[in-house]
């Protein structure tokens, strides 16, 4: 869940309010809008400190920060002006993180050069890119690119940032698999864009897409055999740190349009891999099927690709999981349950063994292997555990493959008390309503008093 922030735009009345706040230079009119440089070190702290309160009052997970270098102004592309923009969003970052160890910064931006997209870039955790998407060869214009082109530049841009990203598309309909297709094959994640079966098949191959431990290997690894606009192939390599073991992911992006619709075609890959890896076994994972269909590598490779085709070179293939709750919130010191929905590609795959790697002092249930489809696990934070965000993993051990998926706990205080409103008009003798809940979050009664304390003069009495 993240906040809508704007970094460089503000209304009238703020502005206006608060004349003599500005140490920097003046803000300025860009696209009708009142537009503020990055470089006013009073701006900087009082968004700071905006950003700070909501992520330490609320359980968000970050900041959705529009306009982030869309400013306008002159000397903002320069290297100063990009120098400045960094600062600021590095404040910002700093402030969230106080608030929320695992709360982002995660800005929208269209206006950088590529060097300013590598000086910004290291203030934040992600980002999205506002622009063009793919299409079939034919329907190219200006907001439109071909399949080889956006995959090449989004490439380029996940490899200047090093950051994850999300491109944001105005794609049409027809043309929604293509573009979530193309995100993946370039380690993007598409924003603007819902196909049901295509979002559920990006889910299901994460960890050989978007793993902390996929790195994209060289353009070369992986080659067409003839070049078109309309197909695009990429590689990258994921290791298992823990075991010292590798795949190879290949990624086929397929736009071919036939009277009107997409349509599946044999791609042929000239792949330059280490001769040991050409003899091991392979795979390919598609959208429109729940299971993997086993190949035989050979070099150069045909495969008949639909939209989408992913390939895993390897000896196995890591199953897909899925957690429940989808929040899990402990208490400290009170056990919480947790479900792991298992769902092999293959119906000979190993059977997968899983686990909880937590900090020192937390407790969990021993390692198990899944029951129907499900594997049963625990979780005990200490008592002293701290409330908020706290990143763990789920550790799949499947053959010779350890896989560390990230999983995302929120520690929950034991009695939660909520003021709403928090803020009211009372003058004179005009009362002020507000009304106090109080959670009780554990499994057990708890009994307790609250007490309030108003400022002297002023009284405080339950309303019924």
């Amino acid at each position: 869940l993240l906040m809508y922030h704007t970094m460089v735009t503000m209304s009238e009345h703020f502005y206006y309010e608060h004349q003599g706040f500005w140490g920097g230079r003046k803000p300025y009119y860009h696209c009708s809008w009142l537009s503020i440089y990055p470089d006013s070190p009073e701006w900087n702290a009082y968004q700071a400190a905006d950003l700070e309160y909501s992520l330490g009052k609320y359980p968000l997970d970050g900041i959705f920060l529009d306009n982030a270098c869309a400013s306008g102004g002159p000397g903002m592309r320069s290297q100063v002006g990009e120098e400045a923009i960094a600062h600021h969003q590095e404040g910002l970052r700093a402030a969230i993180k106080r608030a929320n160890p695992t709360g982002v910064l995660y800005p929208n931006y269209n206006t950088l050069t590529p060097m300013g997209l590598r000086t910004v870039s290291r203030a934040w955790d992600a980002h999205m890119l506002e622009g063009q998407h793919p299409v079939p060869q034919q329907h190219r214009s200006g907001p439109a690119w071909t399949v080889a082109d956006f995959v090449t530049v989004a490439r380029r841009v996940r490899g200047l940032t090093g950051k994850p990203f999300w491109p944001l598309m105005y794609t049409p309909q027809q043309y929604h698999k293509l573009g979530i297709a193309a995100c993946g094959a370039a380690w993007g994640n598409p924003a603007g864009v819902i196909d049901r079966q295509y979002l559920q098949f990006m889910d299901d191959v994460e960890e050989y897409v978007y793993s902390d431990d996929v790195y994209p290997a060289p353009e070369s690894t992986v080659e067409l055999a003839s070049a078109d606009p309309d197909l695009a192939a990429t590689a990258a390599l994921r290791l298992y740190p823990l075991t010292g073991t590798h795949d190879w992911v290949i990624q086929v992006v397929n736009g071919t349009e036939i009277d009107g619709r997409l349509a599946m075609r044999e791609v042929e890959l000239e792949l330059n891999l280490p001769q040991e890896d050409l003899a091991r076994r392979a795979w390919v994972l598609r959208p429109e099927a729940d299971a993997a269909e086993p190949i035989t590598l050979t070099n150069p490779l045909r495969v008949n690709a639909g939209v989408w085709a992913v390939i895993i070179i390897g000896e196995e293939l890591v199953p897909r999981v899925r957690t429940s709750p989808a929040l899990i919130a402990p208490v400290p010191g009170e056990r919480t349950d947790i479900e792991v929905g298992v769902r092999p590609w293959a119906s000979a795959a190993s059977v997968p063994q899983m686990s909880l790697a937590l900090p020192d002092g937390w407790l969990s249930s021993a390692a198990a292997t899944p029951v129907d489809g499900v594997v049963r696990l625990s979780v005990t934070p200490p008592q002293d555990a701290a409330t908020g965000n706290r990143e763990v993993a789920l550790r799949v051990v499947s053959g010779s493959r350890v896989a560390d998926l990230p999983l995302l706990l929120r520690v929950k205080p034991r009695v939660e008390l909520t003021l709403g409103p928090d803020h009211f008009a009372a003058t004179g003798t005009t009362e002020g309503a507000t009304a106090l809940e109080v959670a009780n979050n554990t499994s057990r009664p708890i009994t307790g008093e609250v007490a309030l304390s108003p400022p002297d003069g002023w009284s405080a009495s339950p309303s019924s």
